[in-house]
């Protein structure tokens, strides 16, 4: 195998021949189906251009780099994390894309930084209408600010966040604030150059509203708001989703919980996407909320109104301080409804 690569990393595997085979041929005690052709096109294709950018940068790592790729591909690959048969292909293009991009990032902390990405790549690929691809475009652009792992991470969590992760809201609008400005900012979306609004002030209008993008937000509200449907999320199981039949919702305390015939999920939404997560045994709560709707789908919130005809005769509804879910009997969504600067 060594022959088929050049440069460092075919230099370690040559002299380390041996304390790698090894390490094969254990791992395929444990996992029969591992495949030597397979994982020989990953150590090829895609682990040698990793191992070559670090020597390029940091050549006093290469080789703890090295092993720790050569661990982690024959774990994955033994699990179908990656190769042909991987049920999670976004971990193998991160791996492509965004590795070889960051090699100081690497060096500074090897199997942290290479097993974090890989864990938010899977993290990524298992919510629907979650955005891989968004994510280590985010990465890419995040690198520059980042010599190290101290920062790097953290301002990721933010951006797996921005690209579908609604449940790490609250993480991420903490993580804001501990690291610099510049990478917060960066995180974001935003130009890291900027100083206005403050972190502070960002933060600060994020966390009191999960339908405002960061990307829209001014020094000073416009103060021009209307009600929308900000996103409907949910769909027939029969078509990817999760509902078996058309559920209702329920609040739980600040949060919601969707049900259907047999299964209740806890609903976590905001600007950026919506994850549903698995709750058994729960009481819904009531909640004081400003939304009212009524069954000719007329919703108000404080002095404003608008009609939405679709959600006539709803089936259940639920509210908060920010957002109104409804569900009908027509539909396996659940639309959410919010007031929206304009």
């Amino acid at each position: 195998m060594e022959g088929l690569v050049t440069g460092a990393f075919g230099d370690i595997l040559k002299a380390e021949r041996d304390t790698l085979n090894a390490k094969f041929v254990e791992a395929k005690l444990i996992r029969p189906n591992l495949d030597p052709d397979a994982f020989k096109e990953i150590l090829v294709a895609t682990v040698a251009p990793i191992v070559q950018a670090v020597d390029q940068c940091t050549p006093n790592a290469t080789r703890q780099v090295a092993w720790a790729l050569y661990d982690l591909s024959l774990d994955l690959l033994g699990q179908d994390f990656i190769g042909a048969n991987s049920r999670y292909p976004s971990i193998m293009q991160g791996w492509k894309y965004l590795l070889p991009n960051i090699p100081r990032q690497i060096s500074a902390s090897p199997r942290a930084v290479i097993g974090s990405i890989t864990n938010a790549l899977y993290n990524l690929s298992q919510v629907p209408n979650a955005r891989p691809q968004e994510w280590v475009t985010s990465m890419l652009t995040l690198a520059p600010f980042a010599s190290d792992a101290t920062t790097f991470l953290p301002a990721g969590q933010i951006a797996a966040w921005r690209a579908g992760l609604a449940h790490y809201r609250k993480g991420a609008l903490e993580l804001a604030k501990k690291i610099p400005p510049v990478m917060a900012r960066a995180a974001l979306g935003l130009s890291p150059t900027s100083e206005t609004p403050t972190i502070e002030t960002l933060v600060n209008r994020l966390a009191a509203d999960p339908w405002l993008n960061p990307a829209s937000i001014k020094d000073q509200p416009s103060g021009q708001r209307s009600l929308q449907v900000v996103a409907r999320v949910g769909a027939f199981r029969g078509f990817g989703g999760l509902f078996r039949t058309p559920p209702t919702v329920a609040n739980l305390g600040e949060h919601f919980v969707v049900k259907d015939d047999s299964t209740s999920w806890l609903l976590v939404a905001d600007c950026f996407g919506a994850t549903f997560h698995r709750v058994d045994g729960v009481q819904p709560t009531k909640m004081q909320s400003p939304f009212r709707i009524e069954k000719s789908g007329k919703v108000s919130c404080d002095r404003y109104t608008a009609n939405f005809p679709e959600l006539a005769d709803y089936t259940s509804m639920a509210a908060n301080a920010t957002t109104l879910a409804v569900t009908s009997s027509l539909s396996f969504a659940v639309s959410l409804i919010a007031l929206v600067e304009s």
